[in-house]
């Protein structure tokens, strides 16, 4: 009987040591499984003086920044932040400050870092997301540049963001003469003040969905005038692609002068793909409208992309499927940290303890090259933050290869670990189309063909990458807990399709 073992990398603090891969058995029989601990991949940040709070010496340095986004509130004026992501050297090193500049149409952001000179940490790169408020109110229509840290970003303003502060002044119209006998309708007179703050919302801007999913959008609004919102009053329709939605929408309570209410809105994502905006306001029973802004003049809306689906890779019927009866296809880890077990029909993964790395467990099948995979993943009684769950693939060893996965709070990951180093192709990126929390149900699938990979979930396409360190290897499943103790997620059925000619 062959005899499998177990691989995985863990730094020893005291000892000032690494555990190596271990080799084949004297049988042949190959390694089943791996782990990753990331190690720093960028030059340490540059020392500076410095003492702790405690008294002690500390580094100084500068954030490794990955990604910057600006987000756009749904407001006028508009109200912006940068939404900066990247990693920190370690757990010893934390954010210290940030500082925001701008000059002409350039804003620069500065994330400083500490670190106690004498902290003994290991080298894990640890994930960070700051946002940062941007200074918008006045700038002129234009696009402007967001750097942080040397990574930069764009957004554009399609009109001044200026505040208005009074209406324009009455032209002055001449007096009727004698012979005018037309009487103006009257208009009904506002005893009230109809305004409205935009606080919230679900489905960010530049969601994606495949063509045909029906999605909702909430909105949540607070009454910031003095007319009390009734039933009569409605979210409506003013522009954009209505997107199968209704023209109006009542409001489904009353909402007096200081109270907030959240509107619900079914849209389905048009037939083809590209970028899609439907445009809103409120409008009251004698169909004055109003939005966001001092005036009441703005908009809310929502914003989404149509993506293709894995309908549209006209795959056809699977090669195999495994509806995990038996454990016939995969090793089953067994360790301190990490244990596979088959059970009831599904192949349930659990994470012993928090803070600790990804680990996974190969299948026996032969290794490929191009390839679909589909995973039916559920997560367990608990998951919370970035507990995660996935794929590797590609791995021409054990302790290497691609790794694919969602995190618990609804967020998706690509990065390549060489047997040493991390490399983030995609960094953890939030997606609507991912359901969140425990007992949740999530297919992830992935495609590869020769240096492209397309990522994604529930059938619709999240992102794609492009790599060409490993061309082919074996597949398995990983597991990871952050916050959870005894994390579990079962595996139900997976569905493999060969690409390969």
């Amino acid at each position: 009987m062959k005899r499998f073992l177990w691989i995985a990398f863990t730094a020893l603090l005291l000892a000032g040591c690494t555990l190596g891969m271990q080799s084949p058995d004297s049988n042949g029989g190959a390694p089943t499984s791996g782990g990753q601990q990331p190690v720093q991949t960028a030059p340490a940040p540059p020392s500076g003086g410095g003492e702790s709070p405690s008294g002690g010496e500390v580094i100084q340095g500068q954030a490794q920044v990955s990604q910057v986004e600006v987000r756009l509130m749904e407001s006028f004026p508009l109200q912006a932040a940068a939404v900066v992501r990247g990693t920190l050297p370690d757990p010893c090193t934390t954010l210290s400050g940030v500082e925001v500049t701008r000059q002409d149409n350039l804003f620069t952001i500065t994330l400083n870092t500490e670190r106690p000179a004498d902290a003994v940490c290991a080298q894990v790169l640890t994930a960070f997301e700051e946002n940062v408020s941007l200074d918008i109110l006045g700038l002129p229509a234009g696009t402007y540049t967001v750097e942080a840290n040397g990574v930069q970003t764009t957004f554009t303003l399609d009109v001044d963001n200026v505040a208005q502060t009074e209406l324009p002044a009455a032209t002055e119209t001449p007096a009727p003469t004698a012979t005018a006998t037309a009487t103006p309708t009257p208009t009904p007179e506002e005893t009230c003040t109809n305004r409205m703050e935009f606080l919230n919302e679900t489905v960010p801007d530049g969601s994606s969905f495949a063509a045909g999913t029906a999605f909702e959008k909430t909105w949540t609004l607070k009454n910031v005038g003095t007319c009390t919102w009734t039933t009569d009053y409605a979210a409506v329709f003013v522009d954009g692609e209505q997107m199968g939605a209704p023209a109006s929408v009542p409001l489904p309570k009353e909402v007096a002068p200081g109270q907030k209410v959240t509107i619900r809105v079914t849209f389905t994502a048009p037939p083809t793909p590209g970028e899609y905006r439907s445009d809103w306001r409120l409008q009251d029973e004698n169909g004055r409208q109003f939005g966001p802004g001092k005036t009441g003049e703005g908009q809310f809306w929502v914003q989404i992309l149509v993506t293709e689906s894995t309908g549209d890779l006209g795959l056809g019927s699977p090669d195999w499927v495994d509806t995990l009866d038996n454990a016939s296809n995969w090793y089953l880890l067994d360790t301190d940290s990490t244990t596979f077990k088959v059970k009831d029909g599904a192949l349930v993964m659990t994470a012993k303890n928090p803070g600790g790395m990804d680990e996974w467990g190969l299948s026996q099948r032969d290794a490929v090259s191009d390839f679909y995979m589909e995973v039916d993943f559920r997560t367990g009684d608990a998951c919370a933050g970035k507990d995660r769950y996935g794929v590797l693939v590609r791995a021409p060893k054990p302790d290497r290869g691609y790794v694919f996965g969602f995190s618990c709070n609804g967020q998706y990951r690509l990065y390549k670990w060489d047997g040493s180093t991390y490399t983030g192709l995609q960094e953890w990126t939030p997606s609507p189309v991912i359901r969140t929390g425990s007992g949740q149900k999530n297919t992830l699938g992935i495609w590869v063909k020769g240096n492209k990979f397309k990522l994604y979930a529930n059938g619709q396409l999240l992102g794609t990458a492009q790599d060409k360190a490993f061309d082919s290897g074996q597949f398995g499943l990983f597991i990871g807990s952050e916050e959870t103790p005894k994390f579990k997620v079962s595996v139900e059925e997976v569905r493999f399709w060969n690409l390969t000619p």
